[in-house]
């Protein structure tokens, strides 16, 4: 459920008038709005079943999965992925033509207002190069950005196999 930030701030600022000075209570209140605008802005996509399989020992290409949902009610274009996790992060698609298997990389993924894009094997996936972290952590954080700025933090879990 997504709360509309106009009123949070209002919610927030009224139950703060009572109790803090005139100079405190405005400096809560704006620091409160910009906490809800940040919160809002990770609303807007929402990553389900986010997992990288776990490579075997020496390679250092990975790949990433989930469904990627439009929750705003604007198109919202995801244009670069990052962690601190990994060297780079790209988005990619496989695709099989007259019986060719075939992987291109792609610029950015287009998520309409409500829409979902499923990135899963032998489709669009994100393709992960050069781990960097010496042991294997359970799960790894995945910042992406879209057209405006914004960015959007996942928790992938890594994994050997899909989850079930």
């Amino acid at each position: 459920m997504v709360v509309p930030i106009s009123i949070i701030f209002t919610i927030l600022c009224k139950v703060t008038m009572s109790k803090l000075k005139s100079k405190k209570r405005l400096l809560f209140c704006v620091c409160s709005l910009l906490i809800a605008c940040t919160s809002s802005a990770q609303q807007n996509i929402n990553v389900s079943e986010a997992w990288v399989r776990v490579p075997p020992p020496g390679m250092q290409m990975l790949a990433g999965y989930g469904v990627f949902t439009n929750l705003s009610p604007n198109t919202v274009e995801l244009v670069e992925a990052q962690s601190k996790s990994f060297e780079s992060i790209g988005f990619h698609k496989s695709e099989v033509m007259d019986g060719i298997s075939s992987m291109h990389k792609l610029d950015s993924v287009v998520l309409q207002p409500g829409e979902s894009a499923v990135f899963e094997p032998g489709g669009k996936h994100l393709m992960i190069y050069t781990p960097q972290y010496e042991v294997q952590p359970e799960s790894v954080q995945i910042e992406f950005v879209d057209k405006g700025g914004e960015t959007y933090s996942v928790t992938f879990s890594l994994l050997k196999n899909a989850p079930e």
